[in-house]
Order: structure tokens, then sequence, then C-alpha cells
């Protein structure tokens, strides 16, 4: 599971340390731990898709491309959307 550290934190099982604002992936039973430990030191992080139709088609070009997936830069916004689903 993602969580993020809302206070700096040395995690001594890992041996490193966390500063605030990091997103981290831990097991459920290391997030229980470390919540029950230091209360308030991290959060869940739920995936949320982002929105697409508010970025631009060259912000939507360059993500698809991070993704090896093939467009043509001559394909309307909307598809590109449709191809990030």
């Amino acid at each position: 599971m993602k969580v993020e550290v809302l206070n700096n934190f040395y995690d001594t099982q890992t041996e490193t340390l966390h500063t605030k604002g990091e997103i981290i992936e831990v097991t459920e039973k290391r997030a229980a731990q470390i919540m029950t430990v230091l209360s308030g030191y991290i959060v869940e992080v739920k995936d949320t898709e982002p929105d697409f139709s508010g970025m631009t088609k060259k912000e939507l070009l360059e993500i698809l491309s991070s993704k090896n997936i093939q467009t043509n830069p001559r394909m309307s916004k909307a598809d590109l959307i449709e191809l990030m689903e």
C-alpha cells in the first residue's frame, strides 16, 4: 500500500529516513506498526486517476510517450484521453 509521510521519521526496520511529503510503499502490516508507534506520521494514499480533461494536448502526448503508447500528433485531445484509459 502507498502511504504519505506527514512527519519526518526514521524507519528502524528498513534503516531509512523518510521525509515529510514522501510517498512510500509499505505492507499493510508495516503501515499498522508505524501508525501504532508513530501516530499521525503516515496516512494511506488512495490511487486516484488524474483529470485528463484538464491537461493540455502536449501533456497528454508526453505521458503517453513515457508509457510507450503509440500516438499521432494529429490525434484529437479526446482520442488521446481515450488512449489513457
